[in-house]
């Protein structure tokens, strides 16, 4: 007597829909989808460290969502099941609005650059005609001395005038000291701007 044993094939898992590469807006909602040839469990990973975070699952597909984008969240993200494994690459571009509104922001602080380095020029010019004053009332004083006894008056006159010329130009020296430590914070904030500029046209793609 011959028996038939009849043995059920049984597919191994593979991904017949496979992740694929992303470029999503800044603090869009995006999702990772991909299909199995069979309902099985799969495992997720971001950059080769395991996603704990909850997965969804409808029947053979399979998708890992991430809401509220941000450059943290860019990376390589891989799905896998058993021997089959998925990848994709997510990365971060900006959006029309957000562009403008970076633009707007940059050029206003060099807006604001420009005009505190008119203020500081303006400011300079204003120190070395007082300086040239207070020059002019120091040879007038030298004259004055000469003839103290007769000139006495004139003599409390122009100190007193240079003593307010001193006043003038302590005050704006404070002045351009405060105009020199905006443009030193304006240039430093503009180069990290350049710089970040610089990175994203590196690191994401489509910017």
């Amino acid at each position: 007597m011959n028996y038939e044993i009849k043995v059920k094939q049984v597919n191994s898992p593979d991904f017949i829909s496979p992740l694929q590469d992303i470029a999503a807006v800044h603090k869009s909602s995006v999702r990772l989808k991909c299909v199995l040839n069979v309902d099985a469990t799969v495992e997720w990973f971001k950059d080769g460290l395991p996603l704990y975070t909850a997965t969804k699952v409808h029947k053979k597909e399979h998708w890992y969502t991430i809401r509220n984008m941000s450059k943290a969240d860019c990376g390589k993200y891989v799905c896998r099941c058993e021997a089959a494994v998925t990848s994709c690459y997510l990365t971060l571009k900006y959006g029309i609005l957000e562009k403008q509104q970076a633009q707007l922001s940059y050029a206003e602080l060099q807006s604001h650059l420009r005009e505190a380095r008119r203020a500081e020029r303006d400011e300079r010019a204003h120190v070395e005609i007082l300086l040239k004053e207070k020059e002019d009332l120091q040879k007038k004083i030298l004259e004055l001395k000469k003839d103290s006894k007769t000139n006495k008056d004139g003599l409390e006159n122009a100190r007193s005038e240079i003593s307010g010329l001193k006043t003038q130009i302590d005050s704006l020296k404070d002045r351009i000291n405060r105009l020199e430590t905006d443009i030193f914070n304006y240039e430093t904030e503009l180069k990290g701007r350049d710089q970040k500029i610089e990175n994203d046209r590196k690191d994401f793609q489509n910017f």
